[in-house]
């Protein structure tokens, strides 16, 4: 059975460089928007004997939902499972915008289970952290109580984006005291929020605040090394591998090599970026 980590590193043979500016612009966009939908297309029709459940409550709050696909043959001795958790700068996305790279995943792992995540989403008020750590803790509670019923391993991969790639990196390094998470694909995460990149940059400080809520990093330094994953990397940490861009605009680079000092088990690949499209 492949490991977790070939998924990573088939992403960035999947990494179309550029951006969607352009006199071409317009034929990309479509391009992308009909090649993810194609994957979906596709792996319904190749695996018949799939079974998806849509809209699986794992919690209280409407937000708390998930889309769970099985793949026919399945065995609980075997079957493992791959979170996808969307981004959107904590505030912001949905599950169904990552439904291209499910169809994806499955077409590529057919024997794999793939779980796509939508979590509470962030304020001000009601910021990111903690509440949704707790949020991706309970939907792995909720697959691991399911799996005589979904027939699955609970063991899992996390494939997050963005934000949710933080959150990916967070859980695997902090939260994940069963030992469920086995490996960890991280595409253009925040590693580390104490970067004097972000706290000494005022852009960003509506976006921390939707992580850590309404505090500088002066105000409160603590929470910040709490928020951030490479606080929590030991030599027990899941294998990882990150994808980081040079020039993107929201993610310094700084994030992945401070990611990767810090993990010997980590792999890092500078290859794409918030303005990457992939087909």
């Amino acid at each position: 059975m492949a490991n977790f980590l070939e998924i990573a590193f088939l992403l960035a043979s999947v990494a179309s460089p550029g951006n969607t500016q352009g006199k071409h612009s317009k034929f990309k966009l479509q391009l992308q928007v009909f090649s993810r939908w194609r994957s979906i297309f596709i792996f319904c029709l190749a695996i018949p004997s799939i079974a998806i459940f849509s809209n699986v409550s794992y919690g209280s709050d409407p937000q708390q939902m998930m889309d769970v696909y099985l793949p026919g043959g399945r065995d609980a001795s075997v079957t493992k499972v791959i979170v996808v958790i969307h981004g959107g700068g904590w505030s912001a996305g949905k599950k169904e915008d990552m439904n291209g790279w499910v169809g994806w995943f499955y077409s590529t792992y057919p024997r794999y289970a793939i779980v796509n995540l939508s979590y509470r989403l962030a304020t001000l008020a009601s910021p990111a952290y903690p509440k949704q750590l707790e949020d991706i803790q309970l939907a792995l509670q909720f697959i691991t109580t399911k799996q005589v019923e979904y027939q699955l391993m609970p063991e899992f991969g996390l494939v997050g984006f963005s934000a949710g790639a933080h959150l990916a990196l967070l859980y695997g390094y902090a939260w994940d005291r069963l030992g469920q998470v086995n490996a960890i694909c991280n595409v253009v995460g925040p590693a580390d929020v104490t970067d004097p990149a972000y706290t000494q940059n005022s852009g960003f400080s509506r976006l921390l605040g939707n992580l850590v809520g309404n505090y500088t990093y002066e105000q409160n330094p603590w929470i910040y090394w709490d928020a951030s994953p490479v606080s929590w990397i030991t030599r027990q940490s899941p294998k990882t591998i990150s994808f980081y861009g040079a020039l993107d605009p929201l993610i310094p680079v700084s994030q992945g090599t401070t990611l990767e000092g810090k993990n010997d088990t980590s792999k890092i690949r500078i290859s794409c970026a918030h303005s990457v499209s992939f087909i």
